[in-house]
Protein backbone atom coordinates (compact mmCIF):
# COMPACT_ATOMS: atom_id res chain seq x y z
CA UNK A 1 0.00 0.00 0.00
CA UNK A 2 2.85 2.38 0.84
CA UNK A 3 4.48 1.82 -2.54
CA UNK A 4 1.20 2.51 -4.32
CA UNK A 5 0.60 5.74 -2.34
CA UNK A 6 4.21 6.85 -2.93
CA UNK A 7 3.86 6.40 -6.69
CA UNK A 8 0.51 8.16 -6.69
CA UNK A 9 1.97 11.02 -4.61
CA UNK A 10 4.81 11.49 -7.11
CA UNK A 11 2.45 11.38 -10.08
CA UNK A 12 0.12 13.90 -8.42
CA UNK A 13 2.99 16.26 -7.59
CA UNK A 14 4.34 16.14 -11.15
CA UNK A 15 0.87 16.66 -12.64
CA UNK A 16 0.14 19.67 -10.40
CA UNK A 17 3.54 21.19 -11.16
CA UNK A 18 3.08 20.75 -14.93
CA UNK A 19 -0.44 22.19 -14.94
CA UNK A 20 0.71 25.14 -12.80
CA UNK A 21 3.63 25.75 -15.19
CA UNK A 22 1.32 25.78 -18.21
CA UNK A 23 -1.09 28.14 -16.46
CA UNK A 24 1.50 30.67 -15.23
CA UNK A 25 3.36 30.67 -18.56
CA UNK A 26 0.11 31.43 -20.40
CA UNK A 27 -0.73 34.20 -17.95
CA UNK A 28 2.76 35.74 -18.26
CA UNK A 29 2.54 35.67 -22.07
CA UNK A 30 -0.93 37.25 -22.05
CA UNK A 31 0.18 40.02 -19.67
CA UNK A 32 3.33 40.66 -21.72
CA UNK A 33 1.21 41.18 -24.84
CA UNK A 34 -1.52 43.25 -23.17
CA UNK A 35 0.82 45.24 -20.92
CA UNK A 36 -1.50 44.74 -17.93
CA UNK A 37 0.80 43.65 -15.09
CA UNK A 38 -0.31 42.36 -11.70
CA UNK A 39 1.09 43.10 -8.27
CA UNK A 40 3.38 40.06 -8.11
CA UNK A 41 4.93 40.47 -11.57
CA UNK A 42 8.57 41.47 -11.93
CA UNK A 43 9.83 43.43 -14.93
CA UNK A 44 13.49 42.94 -15.85
CA UNK A 45 15.28 45.14 -18.39
CA UNK A 46 17.67 43.33 -20.73
CA UNK A 47 20.37 45.37 -22.47
CA UNK A 48 21.06 44.20 -26.04
CA UNK A 49 23.97 46.50 -26.74
CA UNK A 50 24.74 50.13 -27.36
CA UNK A 51 22.97 50.33 -30.73
CA UNK A 52 19.85 48.29 -30.01
CA UNK A 53 16.85 49.13 -27.85
CA UNK A 54 16.57 47.32 -24.54
CA UNK A 55 14.10 44.49 -24.08
CA UNK A 56 11.86 44.04 -21.08
CA UNK A 57 11.00 40.66 -19.63
CA UNK A 58 8.17 39.83 -17.25
CA UNK A 59 8.41 37.07 -14.66
CA UNK A 60 5.32 35.78 -12.87
CA UNK A 61 5.33 33.43 -9.90
CA UNK A 62 2.76 30.96 -8.62
CA UNK A 63 2.77 28.86 -5.47
CA UNK A 64 0.19 26.22 -4.51
CA UNK A 65 0.03 23.45 -1.95
CA UNK A 66 0.03 19.80 -3.04
CA UNK A 67 -2.36 17.42 -1.29
CA UNK A 68 -0.63 14.80 0.84
CA UNK A 69 -1.73 11.22 0.20
CA UNK A 70 0.70 9.54 2.60
CA UNK A 71 -0.22 10.06 6.28
CA UNK A 72 2.61 11.68 8.23
CA UNK A 73 4.59 12.78 5.14
CA UNK A 74 4.47 16.46 6.10
CA UNK A 75 5.81 15.68 9.58
CA UNK A 76 8.53 13.47 8.13
CA UNK A 77 9.64 16.19 5.69
CA UNK A 78 9.20 18.97 8.23
CA UNK A 79 7.10 21.06 5.83
CA UNK A 80 4.03 20.92 3.63
CA UNK A 81 4.35 19.92 -0.03
CA UNK A 82 3.97 22.78 -2.49
CA UNK A 83 4.42 23.62 -6.14
CA UNK A 84 6.30 26.81 -7.02
CA UNK A 85 6.64 27.76 -10.69
CA UNK A 86 7.73 30.80 -12.71
CA UNK A 87 6.47 32.05 -16.07
CA UNK A 88 8.67 34.24 -18.28
CA UNK A 89 7.80 36.33 -21.36
CA UNK A 90 9.22 39.23 -23.36
CA UNK A 91 7.07 42.37 -23.16
CA UNK A 92 5.79 43.45 -26.55
CA UNK A 93 6.59 46.99 -27.66
CA UNK A 94 3.58 49.16 -28.40
CA UNK A 95 3.99 51.14 -31.58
Amino acid sequence: MFLFLSGLQLALAVHIRNSDQIQIQGEASARAISGELTNGDEVISISRGWNSPDLEMITSHMRRSIPTLIPGLNELLGRALESEVTGVAIIEESR
